[in-house]
């Protein structure tokens, strides 16, 4: 997958920003989230031609064990660095709702107000 860091990096500050959970500061981790987004696509197309297991064999030729290439322990780690900041910066709809109900408890609702107004 092509990714353009740079441009994908001002949509998603852009978007943050407008959210209100984005400081300059941040845009440090952003640029780390889509390094390690590419890299975990990168490894996607490398296991597109490459197996994620190694078979070794005794002398004999029988399979002695399998075992997961290094680039799979690689591509997690990427993964769990994605999962991470995507919740920090409400990239994923439940921190997204997070956000929002947040932003929502400063603000009184309408009832509210209008109880308040009606108590003597």
């Amino acid at each position: 997958m092509k990714i353009n860091i740079h441009k994908k990096r001002q949509e998603i500050t852009a978007h943050l920003k407008e959210l209100g959970v984005m400081e300059k500061i941040d845009e440090n981790q952003i640029e780390i989230y889509l390094l390690n987004l590419k890299s975990y696509w990168d490894y996607e197309e490398y296991f597109k031609t490459h197996d994620r297991t190694i078979v070794t064999h005794s002398a004999a030729g029988v399979i002695r064990y399998a075992q997961k290439v290094p680039e799979v322990d690689f591509q997690n780690a990427n993964w769990n660095i994605i999962q991470k900041l995507s919740t920090e910066f409400g990239l994923t709809p439940k921190s997204r709702a997070a956000i929002k109900a947040e932003k929502n408890k400063s603000e009184e609702d309408e009832f509210e107000i209008l109880r308040k107004g009606l108590v003597f």
